[in-house]
């Protein structure tokens, strides 16, 4: 049995209220950790935790470097806000603040009219306990920067893949091109070589990195084209074409003798 700390009447200490003033959880004594609510009279307030705060606002921040451009910008402020819960939490203040659980009630009381916890805890300032998630909650953030800022120095840009040779030179000359088609000039050489004249047609299509990518050869640059439409003459005299479409997969390379297919790759 314990006094009720309003009325001094003798009440069990699991007591929800006193029978006799109606003070809720009599047996229990106002302290740095539990207050009643001033508004309602509920015993079920919680106290306002700055760190806890702190480390919801630094959760909240880590969630949103995933989300682009958005998630980038709200993200500072995320931790900028945490970082200014936690110095204010290592602050002394001389109020503690609390809210209630039933009717969602802020409040404050000032440090001096309430009673040290039953263990002992000063009144003037925070324990130790206390002020330890604001220490580790800046080292979780120090963390975090540090695997931000070093992790992608460490693994470097992302590479693209190798394109092989390069896409254009004097053997395999762009001329020109409309939308997503280009015309393309090859040397007798690098025509004479399937296989060659194939992976160079390819790797053009790479460096483009486009949805749909159609290249459009010819050896003779005056009878090559360098805008649609094309006339009979320089659609007869192209010599190899290649499309492809990502989405769907098509991926095509065809050897073209007057117009008409002579050979055609296995994507066709």
């Amino acid at each position: 049995m314990k006094r009720c700390r309003e009325c001094s009447t003798e009440v069990s200490s699991e007591a929800q209220s006193c029978p006799r003033c109606g003070a809720p959880m009599p047996a229990r004594q106002r302290s740095l950790d539990w207050v009643p609510c001033p508004k309602c009279g509920s015993g079920k307030t919680l106290r306002f935790g700055r760190g806890l705060m702190g480390f919801a606002s630094l959760v909240m921040g880590s969630c949103m470097l995933w989300i682009p451009v958005v998630g980038w910008v709200l993200a500072p402020v995320f931790f900028l806000v945490a970082v200014g819960l936690w110095i204010s939490a290592a602050v002394p203040s001389a109020k503690v603040t609390f809210q209630c659980q039933s009717c969602k009630q802020w409040f404050s009381i000032p440090k001096s009219d309430l009673r040290a916890a039953d263990s002992g805890a000063d009144v003037h300032g925070d324990t130790v306990a206390r002020r330890i998630p604001t220490w580790v909650g800046a080292l979780i953030l120090i963390g975090i920067a540090s695997a931000i800022l070093l992790i992608p120095a460490a693994e470097g840009p992302p590479s693209a893949p190798d394109p092989g040779p390069s896409a254009t030179d004097a053997s395999f000359e762009r001329i020109g091109g409309q939308g997503m088609v280009d015309f393309v000039i090859a040397t007798a050489e690098l025509s004479s070589n399937r296989a060659a004249l194939e992976n160079r047609m390819r790797n053009f299509c790479d460096k483009q990195r486009d949805q749909f990518c159609q290249v459009m050869v010819w050896t003779n640059r005056a009878h090559a084209a360098r805008a649609l439409p094309m006339t009979d003459a320089q659609l007869n005299a192209q010599f190899a074409q290649y499309n492809r479409n990502r989405s769907t997969g098509y991926d095509c390379f065809m050897l073209l003798r007057r117009g008409e297919p002579r050979f055609s790759s296995s994507g066709c």
